[in-house]
């Protein structure tokens, strides 16, 4: 037997051998561990939009630019779309936008075989009564727990359950970004922006979703119309967040009001304003460039019966926070700068209120509960300085999801009642809860139990976006998407 030495292979056969080697891992790949390598596996609903896509429209808005998802699979009740970010309401026809397919994922048949999965991790399983279906939620109940949704939350043996900041921010959806303001010029009265300082006297200066204020420390100005700070040292000149919407076939007209569950994906689907809910679990996000002079850095977030002022002092390099008047802060309190960019989240998701600075929670403090509903407010948040110089960049809001009764649905409504889970038994939900078929749908004798678990999606190897070359159109991957799902 004759043995070609390696250095006399050729280069060709070499790749053809290698190919081979991958084919023969994937396929076993695909039969031990992972779904998705060789036959695709593809989104077909938008029960978990945003996060995972079924057939959709990409569209980008005439107006801001912003880019969202619209389902595909129904036929819109309007050609038109509506932009989630600033309402412009005239966007591209739906009908000539080309059907994309639903995100290509891969699922991990390994990820369950030790352990159970955990509250608020994506599962794929078997659908309880159709078991050649396939379906992919979030699990928010655990075998034995009692189940119910109060005020769109998850309740468990009658405790709320809240999420960590990882966990929100996957969950979470965007409500406005100002780095996508409207840029068309309105027939009529102009549009007023979503940040606006709190009086003609401010200071604030807005330039393409960067805003700055200047340095006054050195010759702070006393305004009567600015709000005094708790221990009375100074005056804070406010930007505040002003949450609107379009009048519809109104020129350039808006209407203050609280932000609500709408979902920019379900443009098919028109809700009833009785079907409408507004919001309090909100999330503020923003990066403070920099600060020059002397002063203090302040956020404000409301929630009803709940304030909270957040103070930053970049000379001491401290922060405090103050609730409804009453100071909060914990022990160790220090930041620091160092001439740095600081990234700063505030969330009130979950009835906590929650506090980051660079990707790091720093403060959690879970707010009392039960309470009574309380009522959102159109301004849940805003940002301000005693003097300081800022420069601050990516300011965003965001919203959590809301659960709510299916609409059009049969239903299996947890508002009044508890569901009491069985010793292998889940509840599951989907992200898109106005349309999603799931736990609040599926009648009591089909619960998902530990047998019908497949595994865990792991990524989104294939999200669909349209090229077109000529008069050819292709769909591609978009890199933008193409990640972990968490």
């Amino acid at each position: 037997m004759y043995i070609v030495p390696s250095s006399e292979r050729s280069l060709l056969r070499t790749i053809i051998e290698g190919g081979v080697c991958l084919c023969m891992l994937m396929l076993l790949s695909q039969t031990w561990f992972i779904d998705g390598l060789v036959v695709p596996c593809r989104v077909a609903g938008g029960s978990m939009a945003v996060g995972l896509l079924g057939m959709h429209h990409d569209v980008i808005c005439a107006d801001c630019g912003f880019a969202f998802a619209c389902d595909a699979a129904v036929r819109p009740a309007s050609p038109r779309a509506i932009c989630p970010n600033c309402g412009y309401a005239n966007n591209n026809n739906m009908e000539s936008l080309p059907d994309l397919d639903g995100d290509r994922v891969l699922i991990d048949h390994s990820a369950f075989l030790f352990r159970r999965p955990r509250r608020w991790e994506i599962a794929a399983f078997r659908h309880p009564r159709e078991a050649n279906k396939i379906v992919i939620k979030r699990v928010v109940g655990l075998p034995g727990e009692s189940i119910q949704i109060l005020n769109g939350d998850v309740y468990v043996d009658g405790q709320i359950q809240r999420k960590t900041l990882d966990r929100q921010r996957s969950m979470a959806v965007t409500v406005y970004d100002a780095n996508y303001s409207p840029a068309l010029t309105p027939t009529g009265p102009i549009l007023q922006p979503r940040w606006q300082g709190e009086n003609e006297k401010s200071l604030w200066i807005s330039d393409h979703g960067r805003f700055t204020h200047p340095n006054t420390s050195e010759n702070l100005v006393k305004c009567p119309h600015h709000n005094p700070l708790p221990e009375g040292e100074g005056t804070i000149d406010w930007l505040v967040y002003h949450h609107w919407r379009r009048i519809p076939l109104g020129q350039g007209e808006v209407q203050e009001c609280p932000i609500t569950d709408i979902m920019a994906y379900n443009q098919s689907l028109p809700r009833r304003e009785e079907d409408v809910h507004a919001i309090s679990d909100l999330m503020l996000s923003f990066r403070l460039m920099k600060t020059f002079g002397q002063g203090k850095f302040f956020i404000r977030a409301d929630y009803g019966k709940d304030v909270f002022l957040l103070e930053i002092d970049p000379e001491a390099g401290i922060y405090r926070i103050n609730r409804n008047n009453r100071e909060i802060s914990p022990e160790d309190n220090r930041i620091a700068l160092e001439n740095k960019a600081l990234d700063v989240v505030v969330s009130l998701i979950d009835r906590q209120f929650l506090l980051a600075l660079n990707d790091r929670t720093v403060y959690c403090l879970p707010m009392d509960d039960p309470v009574p509903r309380t009522e959102p407010t159109s301004q849940p948040f805003a940002i301000g300085t005693t003097g300081l110089g800022v420069v601050v960049e990516d300011l965003r809001i965001y919203r959590d999801i809301y659960y709510t009764h299916p609409i059009g649905r049969g239903r299996r409504w947890l508002q009044e009642n508890s569901t009491q889970l069985g010793d292998n038994e889940y509840f599951v939900l989907g992200d898109n809860s106005s349309i999603a078929e799931d736990s609040r749908t599926w009648p009591v004798s089909s619960p998902v139990i530990d047998n019908l678990l497949i595994g865990k999606p792991l990524m989104i190897l294939f999200p669909a976006k349209s090229v077109t070359i000529g008069n050819w159109q292709f769909q591609v991957p978009d890199p933008r998407r193409i990640g972990y799902i968490r």
